[in-house]
């Protein structure tokens, strides 16, 4: 019987990182993608189209796991009948599941999130068709390196108890996502730095090379024309400037004028600006820009890690706030300049984050006016304290 590796996608952002990880030939033909559908339906079926027309996927076969907020769940008012409903989804779940690995047999189970029902499941059922088979999780996220270990694991114990009673024997408490006795192995971009619970697992650097692969960049193309990406004006841009959800940004006060006038600033002096709203923003201008002929504004819909695989200009520069976006650029671009924008020097915008910020090479900073200052003088790119080889 054929032995197939498993990946379990709960996000596009894994699910680029799954298509990435699985350009290496040395986990053989046979790769099976499963998309936990927790985010929107269309979504998932616009990035899934994506995969299935890159020429170089090395996915056999592409599934997608009903789950629990889909709008048939959202619309119904009777709690009993969600609970019918969800008990309906994860029985759908399973049966998919079975029948994929007694098709194939798990080699390996790579996840991005280990508390989903789905994820554990499998890992179970895998198990038992194969005892030696590898449980790998994957983050490219902050999640692994900076967490409120304390808060989290008070509040999701008495959901992890009610799982476990619901679930017993098989399920495995998690006290951080990513952290259940399942995961035996893992993938992180700075496996030096990550959190005590990560330090029991067998880590490695995701490895940079199969991302910047000519194959992987195409298909951060088709995703760039999937959602309308101008891939020339990333391409020519010298500055890409992540920016806070709308619902956030509103509690930092003047964080609208500071960005605007960042802006301002930069394209006054000629530089080609990329405005990245968040993608889960409503608003598809977050900071309300005049438009400029230098200024680009990115569907919210793309990712950001597609951006940074497209922008071709050596010494870019990167601006956000505490954010996956930048530990991701940071990784992905050693040329690139990355700066953390703290909007509140006495909130909790990067105060968590300031430790991996500071050792992998991402300068925080507090005035805008260093920012414009940086950007004009060209890339200043600061060394980090691990080893990005």
């Amino acid at each position: 019987m054929t032995e197939c590796n498993y990946f379990l996608a709960s996000s596009p952002r894994h699910l680029l990182l799954f298509a990435g990880l699985a350009l290496d030939r040395a986990l053989g033909d046979c790769n099976r993608l499963f998309f936990i559908e927790h985010v929107p339906a269309a979504s998932v079926a616009a990035h899934l189209q994506m995969i299935e027309s890159w020429p170089d996927s090395p996915f056999t076969s592409c599934h997608v796991l009903e789950a629990d907020h889909r709008s048939g769940i959202k619309a119904c008012d009777q709690p009993h009948s969600r609970k019918r409903l969800k008990k309906l989804f994860r029985q759908r779940n399973g049966a998919l599941i079975d029948a994929a690995l007694q098709d194939e047999v798990p080699n390996s189970v790579y996840v991005s999130c280990d508390d989903f029902y789905e994820s554990q499941y499998m890992m179970h059922r895998s198990q038992q068709l194969n005892p030696d088979r590898r449980a790998i999780y994957v983050e490219d996220g902050v999640s692994v390196y900076e967490y409120s270990y304390q808060n989290t694991h008070i509040r999701n114990r008495p959901k992890e108890w009610l799982r476990a009673l619901r679930y017993f024997p098989w399920w495995r408490p998690s006290p951080l996502p990513g952290a259940s006795g399942w995961m035996s192995e893992g993938y992180v971009a700075y496996p030096e730095l990550v959190l005590e619970p990560f330090k029991k697992m067998q880590l490695r650097e995701l490895p940079r090379t199969l991302f910047l692969s000519d194959e992987f960049r195409r298909l951060a193309e088709i995703m760039g024309r999937g959602f309308a990406v101008d891939a020339n004006a990333i391409n020519e841009a010298d500055v890409l400037i992540a920016v806070t959800h709308s619902k956030w940004s509103r509690l930092l006060p003047g964080y609208r004028e500071r960005m605007r006038g960042i802006c301002q600033e930069l394209l006054a002096a000629g530089k080609c600006v990329a405005i990245k709203p968040h993608p889960r923003d409503p608003d598809p201008d977050p900071l309300g820009l005049d438009d400029h002929p230098n200024l680009y504004r990115v569907p919210a819909g793309a990712m950001f890690e597609i951006l940074i695989v497209l922008a071709g200009k050596s010494g870019l520069f990167v601006i956000g706030d505490a954010s996956t976006s930048l530990v991701a650029t940071r990784w992905l671009r050693p040329d690139a300049d990355v700066v953390a924008l703290r909007h509140d020097p006495n909130g909790i915008d990067g105060k968590y984050l300031e430790r991996l910020f500071t050792a992998i090479g991402v300068e925080t900073v507090t005035n805008p006016a260093m920012l414009t200052e940086r950007a004009l003088a060209g890339t200043q790119a600061i060394p980090a304290s691990v080893n990005f080889t």
